[in-house]
């Protein structure tokens, strides 16, 4: 009766230790509407990333009457693409030591989010920029001011969705920067490279992809669960709380 009962604790335990490192589900941010986003991602030899902008902005400011249905929208903006990727190349500038790379637009993908305070009218557009440079300067060179001539109030964010070697992974929300029609070009300092930052943010992401569904967490339950036994002469419950506890902290850590 003994052993069943620490046996029956142990499992307690590990449950709660593993729904404890998921946490709750991250929530993505809304758009404002009043406002265009500029993600950049930085590896050591490239620079590309996306602009994500208000449908009715570039309606508003390049003549057009894309609307509708998706299909509709969609077909719109294939009509119209190179007009657009033209405009977005002359008000997106990105480059470093006085040089400005060329940007190569690739389609344009509509933006959807389920947050009821979310504008739903974003379009977005990914592109890569051709460097010149045998390795990625951490001080680089932005122009960015899509809208503001044609639109009063309007502004832009640059982000940092992705800088491996600085550590920055997945980033959606955390703000570099913000570009106005007073502050159009700016230096955006990368900073120095850390390879203790990436080792952090690449365990984060893992934690962050294991909470994402409950296939997930049951499969890393499944991993756990049978670190609080072991075989001898037949499987039996650890000997003590905190084997168990080191065994299972090791499962996760390897998975994530």
């Amino acid at each position: 009766m003994t052993i069943r009962r620490k046996f029956s604790g142990l499992i307690m335990a590990v449950i709660v230790l593993a729904l404890s490192l998921l946490g709750p589900p991250l929530a993505a941010d809304a758009h404002t509407g009043n406002q265009s986003y500029l993600y950049l991602d930085i590896t050591k030899t490239t620079v590309g990333g996306r602009i994500e902008t208000p449908l009715r902005d570039l309606n508003a400011a390049l003549g057009l009457d894309i609307s509708g249905t998706d299909e509709q929208v969609a077909a719109g903006l294939t009509e119209n693409l190179d007009q657009i990727h033209a405009y977005l190349r002359e008000h997106i500038k990105v480059g470093a030591d006085g040089e400005v790379w060329n940007l190569e637009f690739d389609g344009a993908n509509l933006f959807f989010s389920d947050l009821p305070e979310a504008d739903d009218n974003y379009i977005w557009f990914p592109f890569i920029a051709t460097v010149t440079v045998p390795e990625i300067p951490r001080l680089l060179e932005v122009r960015l001011d899509p809208f503001f001539d044609e639109i009063d109030g309007r502004d832009a964010l640059l982000l940092i969705g992705n800088d491996w070697q600085g550590g920055v992974i997945e980033n959606g929300h955390d703000v570099l920067s913000t570009f106005d029609s007073n502050n159009r070009t700016q230096g955006i300092n990368l900073g120095n490279t850390s390879k203790i930052q990436n080792f952090v943010e690449s365990g984060k992401l893992g934690v962050n992809h294991i909470r994402t569904g409950p296939d997930h967490i049951l499969f890393v339950l499944v991993l756990v669960l049978p670190s609080v036994m072991v075989f001898s002469s037949g499987w039996k419950p650890t000997a003590t709380f905190g084997s168990s506890l080191w065994r299972v902290l090791k499962v996760v850590t390897m998975f994530t």
